[in-house]
């Protein structure tokens, strides 16, 4: 590790030669008074210095930078900074306390400024990544997430993974009030944005925008997980899904999300605001009864997977497909739903499998063995022949052949049992990496 260290500090120490300079103009660091109407009363700054000019691409990464010390510009032009970038890519992917809790924007920032700085100086007293971790431990801390969850009624709170379902009901609101650094008008303002409402909490540790993103991928997971527990109401077309609200934006209602983070040993709150879209249909009920019945399914196998961070291959095999049956959950034209669903289980076993419309074969010879028996096995192949055939009209014709109600909730619930199958391999029988998995079903690579 001492040795990796050494060849990152090197790599950014190199990047000081592909610093340049070049003068402002005259009034650049200024503020030039106009006479406008209408705007108020000027702002005057006085001198303005050490301004960072930078431009960002279509994904809103950093293409450029430059910084302003003593009336001139130094920076990297397009070319280097994208040599900046991937030194910090390469910190970013080596070292484990910044793949953890740091994100590569704000590892580019501090880069770049100690590149700076070094340029100026000619000398340094602190090493870049010595610079970066001490910069890294400032900023780290744990931020808790509040997202509302749009059409979903419970009957008691619960927790799914690692996260809380709950309504911000008044007992819930005076608790947190003990503890927050803010005046009473202003916390109540911010309550109402959750007041009398269900939320579902997170909590991560990191610099902000790395806990953010964090906790925007965790809650999307667990609301996906609810919903693979949903398949009748996904085929209620009166009924909506759950859905966090900051993620359904179109035009009409104001959503939002807050942040809760302790500073100064008292807790502060932030919010974000966004438009939001409501659907027209009656929300998803989970009481007790049916709160047993989906866990009985499945749902605290999941949770408890839920529980552990796991990074393995197929830990994230896992992930992957709990979402993509989530999101499949709330697809309203079932001609497509039937496409993804394919799609679905066959990601498992062909993603890695040369040739082509081998899909329906290795369904029958090496899914539905390993997981079914006598009269089920049998039942399970007859419904994929069928529902491949519905999928090949739809998509190769434009024929949409009628579907069974009773038989496509049988087809659309084999997504569940390969989710639990997974889940066995890896909790039971420690498997770990795609190739057991694939050893497992039989699958042939060559």
């Amino acid at each position: 590790m001492v040795d990796v260290i050494k060849d990152l500090d090197k790599k950014v120490v190199e990047l000081a030669s592909y610093v340049e300079e070049k003068k402002e103009s005259p009034n650049s660091g200024e503020i030039k008074e106009v006479d406008f109407k209408g705007l108020g009363e000027p702002i005057k700054l006085g001198e303005v210095k050490n301004i960072k000019e930078y431009s960002t691409d279509f994904s809103n990464n950093i293409v450029f930078a430059f910084k302003s010390i003593n009336k001139v510009k130094i920076g990297l032009n397009p070319e280097n900074y994208s040599k900046l970038s991937k030194v910090c890519e390469d910190i970013l992917l080596s070292l484990d306390e910044f793949k953890n809790y740091a994100t590569l924007r704000f590892i580019e920032e501090i880069v770049f400024d100690w590149v700076c700085d070094y340029y100026i100086e000619k000398e340094f007293s602190v090493s870049p990544i010595e610079c970066l971790k001490n910069e890294l431990k400032k900023d780290l801390n744990t931020y808790s997430y509040y997202y509302v969850i749009n059409f979903l009624g419970i009957e008691r709170n619960f927790s799914v993974g690692r996260a809380s379902i709950f309504c911000a009901d008044k007992k819930y609101i005076q608790k947190e009030r003990i503890e927050a650094a803010l005046k009473d008008e202003e916390f109540y303002k911010m309550m109402d944005y959750i007041k009398d409402k269900i939320v579902l909490k997170v909590d991560f540790k990191g610099v902000q925008d790395r806990a953010e993103q964090l906790a925007k991928i965790e809650s999307k997971l667990i609301v996906n997980t609810l919903r693979m527990f949903l398949i009748e109401e996904s085929m209620d077309k009166n009924a909506e899904l759950p859905i966090l609200e900051y993620v359904s934006i179109t035009t009409g209602f104001m959503s939002s999300y807050l942040c809760k983070y302790e500073e100064n040993d008292f807790n502060k709150w932030t919010v974000s605001m966004q438009r939001a879209e409501h659907g027209s249909g009656y929300p998803v009920t989970i009481g007790d009864a049916k709160l047993s019945k989906m866990s009985k399914n499945g749902l605290a196998i999941v949770t408890n997977f839920l529980k552990i961070n796991d990074n393995t291959e197929i830990g994230f095999i896992i992930k992957n497909t709990i979402n993509k049956i989530g999101d499949i959950s709330v697809t309203d034209d079932f001609h497509e739903r039937i496409v993804k669903v394919i799609s679905v289980l066959e990601s498992v076993f062909l993603a890695r499998k040369k040739g082509r419309g081998k899909g329906l074969s290795t369904m029958k010879s090496n899914f539905i063995p390993k997981i079914f028996e006598g009269d089920l096995k049998e039942r399970v192949s007859k419904i994929l022949i069928n529902y491949y055939n519905i999928r090949d009209k739809y998509l190769h014709n434009g024929i949409r052949l009628k579907i069974d109600q009773e038989e496509y909730y049988l087809f659309q619930k084999l997504m569940n049992v390969l989710t639990m199958k997974l889940l066995e391999l890896r909790q039971v029988y420690n498997y770990s990496t795609e190739s057991e998995l694939l050893q497992y079903f039989d699958i042939d690579l060559d």
